[in-house]
């Protein structure tokens, strides 16, 4: 499934929990240049469980910042 990512809110949280590009990286099982991409909006969608994973690491909850498309 992919979802679309909504970058602002993401640098936001990251910021909050004080993760770096490529710790989310890390902490969601991706690559730091996915994460990159999501950050600068050059990539709005991914797979839908990266969207999860990366919500998880984030600590919020399902949908927060990722929508069906």
């Amino acid at each position: 499934m992919d979802l679309v990512a909504h970058p602002n809110q993401l640098k936001r949280l990251m910021g909050y929990k004080k993760l770096s590009y490529r710790g989310l990286a890390r902490e969601a099982g991706t690559t730091p240049s996915n994460i990159s991409r999501l950050l600068s909006g050059s990539q709005a969608r991914c797979r839908g469980d990266l969207g999860a994973r990366i919500e998880r690491a984030l600590g919020v909850s399902p949908g927060t910042l990722f929508v069906d498309s």
